[in-house]
Formats: C-alpha cells, sequence, structure tokens
C-alpha cells in the first residue's frame, strides 16, 4: 500500500482577515498544524502527540482571544455563542481524535486532514466574515 499523501498547509493572504494578531494567530496555527505534519512523515508519535498538545493550547489560547475581541467590538451574544460552538467543536472533536489509538494506521494522516480542512473553511468563512461585519462602520453586527 503506497504511503497517504499528506501535503504541507502553505498560508495564503487569501486567508487573511485583515486582524493583525488573529492573522498572526492564524499563521501560528498552520506552523502548528505542519509541525504535527513533519512528525507523522517521520513516524515520530511522541513529538506528533507533543504536536497536538500544544496545537490544542494554542487554540484554546486563539479562540479565547478571538471571542474577546469580537465581544468587545459589539458581536451580538447569540453570534458570539454561535461563534464559541465552533469553537468548542473543533476543540472536542481533535480531543476525540487524539485520544483515539495513535498507532492505527492513518489516524494522524487524518487528523492532519482534517486539523487543515477544519482551520481553512473556519478562517474564510467564519472568520473574515465575522471581522468584515465588525469593522465595517453600520455593518450588521449579527
Amino acid at each position: 500500500m503506497p504511503p497517504l499523501e499528506l501535503p504541507e498547509f502553505e498560508w495564503s493572504e487569501a486567508f487573511a482577515c485583515g486582524v493583525d494578531l488573529i492573522d498572526r494567530q492564524h499563521r501560528n496555527l498552520v506552523d502548528l498544524i505542519n509541525l504535527l505534519r513533519s512528525a507523522i512523515l517521520r513516524g515520530d508519535t511522541v513529538s506528533s502527540a507533543n504536536s497536538v498538545e500544544s496545537l490544542q493550547a494554542y487554540a484554546r489560547y486563539h479562540f479565547a482571544y478571538e471571542e474577546s475581541w469580537a465581544r468587545d467590538r459589539g458581536m451580538s451574544q447569540a453570534a458570539l455563542d454561535q461563534h464559541a460552538r465552533r469553537h468548542q467543536a473543533f476543540a472536542d472533536r481533535i480531543q476525540a481524535m487524539a485520544e483515539q489509538d495513535s498507532r492505527e494506521e492513518g489516524q494522524g494522516h487524518a487528523l492532519h486532514r482534517f486539523l487543515a480542512n477544519w482551520l481553512l473553511e473556519h478562517i474564510v468563512k467564519d472568520d473574515q466574515e465575522m471581522v468584515h461585519r465588525l469593522l465595517n462602520p453600520g455593518g450588521d453586527k449579527a
């Protein structure tokens, strides 16, 4: 069976939200996902586990900052709660995947793909829309 492909997650300015600190934090998450990729490709289960732990901790930090930033700019409680639920669902899914047997073939690859896909979709859809609404004068603060 040929090895599963595991492409590197490349940051693009198309992912930028326009808030410097949030964009830097998103780039840090991309870097952490790529560190996990490197560990998986080396077959280094200890580094893989450490990468997942680092990613989880940094995601919690980032999510707290992002939610605070949105609250400070007047995001409605309903919209803030919905955004926070997406963050929590991500954290729960990562925890569940990390708890699965790391020796299961392809598990690291599946985790990496999930991380990269979720982060990309969340940044491009949820975060960019949130920032746009909150920074545009007279815009909908959904």
